[in-house]
């Protein structure tokens, strides 16, 4: 018989009773973690939205709770390896050698000696100002390029989708106002959190690269299409 606890298994877009848990009658032998385990997995954390604003303000839960977050033996998280996940894991001086990833062959079925469990922060899209400021806190970078621009156009050329029909056209439009056309990807993280840091006016799409907007400072203009 298994007991699901939706608020640590929520899947998106699947019901309760769809949990793909419930599909397997036998689950594989566990593999066993000695000592303190702490579970920091969320749902979709692959994605730089998910993995920013859902997963990470669970760091700020512990925080509050006075648990030193040095003193683990292995830290769960669902995918692994992207700059944006080992850089900002970094900045809040979790071990990542001690990074164990829930979506690899072996680790399906853990079996754990102590395991700490923090509740998601906010409900994802709807976040507490206090949440999001001790964020930028931790993750912004002291110091970056001050060459960066101040005015731009967020250009999606390596996302397929939510991009703009008559982009020539409206990139003519763009550089006549003074808007520089950005392309996320090649910036680093760091470059990326300095970039809106600085922003006085940002054109985007709807996506998670407007996630960024967790650096912007009050004033900063938005235009979001969609």
């Amino acid at each position: 018989h298994y007991s699901i606890l939706w608020e640590l298994s929520h899947l998106w877009n699947v019901q309760p009773p769809k949990h793909l848990l419930l599909r397997s009658p036998v689950l594989p032998p566990p593999r066993r973690l000695p000592g303190r385990t702490l579970f920091l997995s969320a749902d979709m954390s692959d994605n730089y939205f998910h993995w920013m604003l859902d997963m990470l303000p669970k760091l700020t839960v512990l925080e509050e709770a006075g648990i030193d977050l040095q003193q683990f033996d292995h830290y769960l998280v669902c995918s692994w390896g992207k700059e944006f996940q080992i850089e900002s894991l970094k900045r809040w001086n979790i071990p990542l050698e001690k990074i164990l990833t829930t979506d690899r062959p072996g680790y399906g079925h853990l079996e754990t000696e102590i395991l700490v469990v923090p509740s998601w922060a906010d409900q994802s899209s709807y976040y507490a100002d206090c949440d999001m400021k001790r964020m930028k806190d931790v993750l912004m970078p002291v110091s970056g390029n001050d060459k960066l621009p101040k005015r731009f156009f967020i250009d999606r050329l390596q996302n397929r989708s939510r991009n703009i029909a008559n982009k020539g056209e409206f990139l003519a439009v763009m550089k006549k106002h003074g808007i520089a056309s950005v392309e996320l990807e090649s910036f680093s993280f760091a470059d990326q959190a300095w970039l809106f840091d600085r922003a006085e006016l940002v054109v985007g799409m709807h996506g998670a690269g407007l996630t960024h907007f967790l650096f912007s400072n009050s004033g900063t203009k938005v235009l979001e299409l969609v």
